[in-house]
């Protein structure tokens, strides 16, 4: 699997995730960005990578804002959001990038992302046998 993790202005945090999910899941390629022109062409550049998973950390409101710039080249990805707060208005703006799972980032341990990852994973290894 390979993986982009998007945490605007916080790389710090998306390393700390990336190092949560290296001792789970066998991975090809980790990335953490923290600037959205690079997210981009990072995105544009793995589209066509069918075992490829992004999450997107945000730690403020304005974080997911700046993600609706690539929100056409997230259709069709693996996509796990990991959102600062979850108010109402937050949740509704998130589920509009059509996340397979959605979760808050208060916890810090990243443990329910590592076992959404572990678990699409384990799908994407049974679908490339069939």
């Amino acid at each position: 699997m390979k993986l982009l993790v998007f945490s605007a202005g916080k790389r710090q945090t998306g390393e700390k995730l990336a190092a949560v999910v290296l001792k789970k899941i066998a991975t090809e390629e980790v990335e953490v960005i923290d600037e959205i022109g690079r997210f981009a062409q990072r995105l544009i550049d793995h589209k066509s990578d069918a075992d490829f998973a992004v999450i997107i950390l945000t730690s403020t409101g304005q974080d997911l804002e700046t993600c609706f710039a690539v929100q056409e080249l997230l259709y069709d990805v693996r996509l796990i959001i990991a959102l600062h707060a979850c108010d109402d208005e937050s949740i509704a703006r998130a589920h509009l990038f059509r996340p397979r799972f959605l979760t808050s980032n208060d916890a810090n341990d990243f443990s329910d992302i590592q076992a959404v990852l572990v678990k699409m994973q384990n799908t994407m290894t049974v679908s490339a046998f069939h």
